[in-house]
């Protein structure tokens, strides 16, 4: 490992308020979602959720945007137009059979993250004891 220094500095007031200004204005874009995970799923919609980033890159984060793709098309397709505010967004449009794989992005006012890990595939398909209940 190597070794750490401090530096210390002496500075007058004005020029710690210029520093404290200057710290305060270093953001980056957020971190990527973590912890993407499915709940709910039938044979049209599902919920997906995830955890925020671990790092908002210094500012607040303004919201997500969830991608999805179907089967093994390699094209990812945003789901939702306008930002979503909390870590959870229910989808009422699948198609009955077909795999669904999703990531989430995290948006500051800097721009947006990477991607999430890949979540999925999940089939949009009626549970198992459901299917079998109504006969």
């Amino acid at each position: 490992m190597g070794e750490k220094s401090v530096v210390w500095f002496e500075l007058s007031h004005a020029e710690m308020i210029r520093l404290v200004r200057v710290c305060n204005l270093i953001t980056d874009v957020p971190g990527a979602p973590t912890d993407v995970k499915a709940s709910d799923i039938d044979d049209s919609s599902l919920t997906l959720s995830w955890h925020p980033p671990k790092n908002n890159g210094g500012a607040e984060i303004s919201g997500y945007y969830v991608e999805r793709r179907t089967g093994f098309n390699p094209r990812w397709i945003t789901v939702n137009r306008k930002l979503v505010q909390i870590p959870t967004l229910t989808m009422s449009d699948l198609i009955e059979g077909r795999d669904y794989e999703f990531r989430v992005i995290a948006e500051n006012e800097v721009g947006m993250s990477k991607p999430s890990d890949t979540a999925g595939p999940y089939k949009a398909q009626e549970p198992y004891g459901e299917c079998l209940s109504r006969w």
